[in-house]
């Protein structure tokens, strides 16, 4: 079973794998190997070169060796909600220019929903 995805400029060969590796395995007295391949996945990034406290750039490892992802995933996935937030906020501003501005009962409401959204989402199973 072979998918293989290919995305941008990439010129890629039909069969998209290299060799990596193999491994010996027993037999009656054979000699054959398993072959290992790597997908070459070929995909647009935009490269960024970021500079942070070090103490922060600790914290960042340790959270994504933690989330099990690398850092420039944890890293765009930091990114991705902080659009996220700064979006939704523009929104709600937006929403209350256009008309009444929120009542504390209704911010006291939208608190309790996120406290438990939140909550929920950290529970560990």
């Amino acid at each position: 079973m072979e998918s293989i995805v290919t995305r941008g400029n990439c010129q890629e060969s039909p069969r998209n794998e290299q060799v990596v590796g193999s491994i010996p395995t027993s037999g009656s007295g054979s000699n054959k190997h398993i072959a290992l391949f790597v997908t070459i996945v070929c995909m647009q990034v935009d490269r960024l070169s970021i500079t942070m406290d070090p103490d922060l750039g600790q914290a960042v490892r340790t959270a994504a060796a933690r989330a099990r992802v690398s850092v420039s995933a944890w890293l765009t996935s930091a990114a991705v909600d902080r659009i996220r937030n700064e979006l939704l906020g523009a929104a709600l501003d937006e929403w209350e220019a256009e008309g009444e501005p929120f009542s504390d009962s209704e911010l006291d409401a939208a608190s309790r929903l996120l406290a438990a959204s939140r909550s929920s989402s950290n529970t560990v199973t």
